[in-house]
């Protein structure tokens, strides 16, 4: 099988090949990997509860008892007494009035998911939920929605769009690689069954969530393994007889359940445990911003550190391990292409001195603020129609081009007769491709209106992502200004959101300008976008009072990162020629190349 030895090949190639290292000790803050006591950074262990001694006497205790094994599974003769003792106990816990265990977490969400749904129902799934929801939601029957990250507002459009005989809401509590936490309450508003997947929350964030069906597990703070879902007396049931995979699978094994009883009760008692893991966290991620990391704010125990490029996430890991610390890098397909990063994590158990030693083998690294760093995909937008933006998207990817980065031009929607993607890809020599073209020069959601045309959204995302994992850098266009309509219900920012690009905005150096930028610019922050900054296009050369003054004003609203002065001739029906188009070094980083 040759073709196995091509793809480990292409794995390798791209950064993304694993070799997971093998620890030779009991978990715990610190352990042994090759010979070497290191601080472990990167454990869902948050408690610290998988190598405490009273947990491991549970354990050994329980599989004594019961044995080592179930014997079959809970339908035939696999459930225990010491099973169902678990069960009400984390009901209690819950709130919840039934809990049905499974074998892991994992199996927990695929068999909810499959179980609970049908193919005349509908689920909306948010974009960054753990991998067991996704292939839940593939092993259901029911149609299944994806909706931008915690974008509750375009989830409502959603809803509205995609009626069916039931609704489903299934998000993470914590999302397990960027460390933030779902609107639980608002989602819990919406009229739809709303499935939590607390598996990173559980002895973390304080208080219960209320959610009709709770998934948890007992292999992150509970320190042991197996999952459950804490639900009603009647869901209960229905799991019990129609979950596949807790029918169809062994009853998780005696040892586990017993440390899991006993990590539950300890949990309870010493509140301490969360509390200081929360502590941790929060240093560890100002400390992180101050070393000049990319670091993200955290929400319970997981800081993620963003380094974009695989290559270089894989040596940042490596060097951490010379130093002491075990923090492995997470990489594409766990997160997104060009979000390569450290998923640093915390115990309650880490002293100070573990942390002053991590801190210290991330400051042996240079910092990254002293040299800004180039971008890897950017949305270009306007503060409305004609305002150059094309232009800007071709002096930035020509900017890159020239730096030897392979640059890709993506223009989703283009209405009207022209080829702006491939004009600016001329100018800047690179690909260029324009993803849905409507004939008439409106507004998009006007022009496929009156064309007869549907416009799958999620067809450009798709484009997008597989010219982001093609090219080094892609250059996305939109189509008029930040808000224009591409549908009834979403606009040119719910776009920008869904490929989650930074934001560029263009805006025109004269009179009215600061009051445009400003609403586009204060439109952009309220969806959650990053606005890199703004470049203002064709600056004459004789500028007037406003157009002379308005750069600093512009510089108030956000960063101007670019200023390109008026080029005769260029025009996209017209053309110019490329070897004339050299405004690129009149932008700033981080769009130059």
């Amino acid at each position: 099988m040759s073709w196995i030895d091509h793809e480990l090949n292409a794995l390798e190639a791209a950064g993304l090949l694993r070799d997971p290292r093998t620890v030779s000790s009991p978990a715990g803050p610190e352990v042994v990997v090759e010979g070497k006591r290191v601080v472990l950074l990167c454990s869902n262990d948050y408690l610290g509860l998988a190598g405490d001694a009273r947990v491991s006497a549970a354990a050994a205790a329980a599989a004594k008892r019961w044995g080592a094994g179930s014997g079959a599974s809970r339908l035939v003769s696999g459930t225990l007494d010491i099973h169902r003792d678990l069960e009400h106990a984390l009901a209690a816990r819950e709130g919840a009035e039934d809990v049905v265990l499974f074998s892991s977490g994992y199996l927990a969400n695929l068999g909810v998911l499959a179980a609970l749904t049908g193919p005349d129902d509908v689920v909306f799934s948010d974009e960054l939920n753990h991998a067991s929801i996704v292939d839940g939601c593939r092993l259901s029957k029911a149609r299944v929605v994806v909706y931008p990250h915690r974008d509750v507002d375009r989830l409502r459009r959603l809803m509205r769009e995609h009626p069916g005989r039931r609704h489903f809401i299934v998000t993470d509590t914590v999302f397990s690689m960027d460390g933030d936490v779902a609107p639980v309450d608002e989602l819990a508003t919406l009229d739809a069954t709303l499935i939590l997947d607390d598996a990173h929350a559980t002895g973390v964030l304080e208080g219960v969530r209320s959610a009709p069906v709770v998934v948890g597990t007992l292999s992150k703070a509970l320190g042991s393994s197996g999952g459950y879902v804490a639900t009603t007396n009647a869901c209960a049931t229905l799991l019990r007889n129609r979950a596949r995979t807790h029918v169809f699978d062994t009853a998780p094994v005696p040892a586990s359940i017993g440390a899991a009883a006993m990590a539950l009760e300890i949990a309870e008692r010493e509140v301490w445990r969360g509390e200081r893991v929360r502590e941790l966290a929060r240093r560890l991620a100002g400390e992180f911003g101050r070393l000049g990391y990319e670091a993200r704010e955290p929400s319970a125990a997981i800081v993620p550190v963003i380094v974009g490029d695989a290559h270089e996430a894989v040596a940042l890991s490596e060097r951490l391990l010379e130093r002491g610390v075990l923090c492995p890098a997470i990489r594409p397909p766990s997160v997104p292409e060009g979000t390569s990063r450290l998923r640093v994590t915390v115990m309650a158990t880490h002293t100070d001195d573990h942390i002053d030693a991590a801190l210290d083998a991330f400051a042996s690294r240079p910092r990254r603020a002293s040299k800004p760093r180039g971008i890897e995909a950017v949305f270009v937008t306007g503060t409305d129609t004609g305002v150059g933006k094309t232009v800007v998207t071709a002096a930035i990817a020509k900017s890159f081009t020239e730096a030897g980065k392979r640059v890709a031009i993506f223009k989703p929607l283009q209405t009207g007769h022209g080829d702006d993607a491939g004009w600016a890809a001329a100018l800047a020599g690179c690909h260029g491709e324009t993803g849905v073209l409507l004939d008439e020069p409106l507004a998009p959601s006007v022009a496929a209106r009156r064309a007869d045309v549907k416009i799958d959204l999620q067809r450009l995302v798709d484009r997008y992502r597989e010219l982001r994992a093609a090219y080094d850098v892609v250059v996305v266009e939109g189509a008029g200004g930040l808000l224009v309509g591409i549908d009834d219900d979403t606009d040119m920012a719910d776009l920008a959101a869904m490929f989650r690009l930074p934001i560029v905005v263009v805006a025109r150096p004269a009179l009215g300008t600061l009051n445009h930028t400003a609403l586009t610019v204060d439109a952009a922050r309220a969806r959650g976008l990053d606005v890199l900054g703004v470049v203002i296009s064709d600056y004459p050369d004789e500028p007037d009072i406003a157009e002379r003054t308005n750069p600093a004003e512009i510089a108030k609203i956000a960063s101007v990162v670019g200023v390109i002065p008026h080029v005769d001739a260029l025009d996209v029906e017209d053309g110019i020629r490329p070897d004339a188009f050299d405004v690129t070094r009149y932008l700033e980083p981080p769009l130059r190349g």
